[in-house]
């Protein structure tokens, strides 16, 4: 046998290693990094890992190979109207009946990639208005400071955290709204005196 037929004869092997511990692990857990620490543990190469268990989820059926998605969006886009929300949602729909293992997100990734790929109108879902609007907090708290001009920070902060639509997030701000309130207090004093 010549060296480099038994080289090649220990990468096999070692490869069918990595493969068993990616089996085992995929069977125990869903966690990804999981998953390719026991195939790292193994033998596979950090370089190597992330192609290896792509090639894994695509041998195992758990994940569409390149070739499976570009033939079911050929079969399923292939003249159709992609520019209402009804149709995109439909569409969406049918390529996961046809390749189960997309999730919705790959499916709309999908279609909008076909549609740029052939410069096509695609349904795109409208923007929701910045800040909540006249419901979001930053909303009702300016119109608190409008009322409240001469606040003192332990009412703004009062206001703050008693809310009933303060949110974690807004609490996590607070230093930031208590600045603001802090600014509409020098200027309520500025232009009374």
């Amino acid at each position: 046998m010549s060296e480099a037929q038994e080289v090649e004869e220990k990468v096999d092997e070692v490869k069918l290693q990595i493969r068993a511990a990616f089996d085992d692990a995929i069977d125990t857990t869903d966690d990804e990094d999981q998953v390719k620490m026991a195939m790292i543990a193994t033998g596979a190469t950090f370089k190597n890992v992330t192609r290896l268990f792509n090639e894994f989820m695509v041998d195992s059926g758990r994940l569409a190979s390149k070739t499976e998605k570009n033939e079911a969006v050929a079969k399923v886009l292939e003249g159709q109207d992609l520019s209402t929300e009804e149709n995109f949602t439909s569409l969406a729909a049918a390529l996961k009946e046809e390749v189960p293992t997309l999730s919705d997100i790959q499916c709309a990734s999908l279609i909008r990639a076909y549609g740029k790929k052939n410069d096509l109108d695609v349904y795109k879902k409208p923007k929701a208005a910045g800040g909540g609007g006249a419901n979001g907090f930053t909303h009702r708290f300016y119109t608190y400071l409008e009322s409240n001009p001469g606040c003192s920070p332990d009412e703004a902060k009062s206001f703050i955290h008693n809310d009933e639509k303060s949110s974690e997030n807004v609490v996590r701000h607070e230093k930031h709204y208590l600045n603001i309130a802090s600014l509409v207090n020098k200027v309520a004093a500025q232009i009374a005196a």
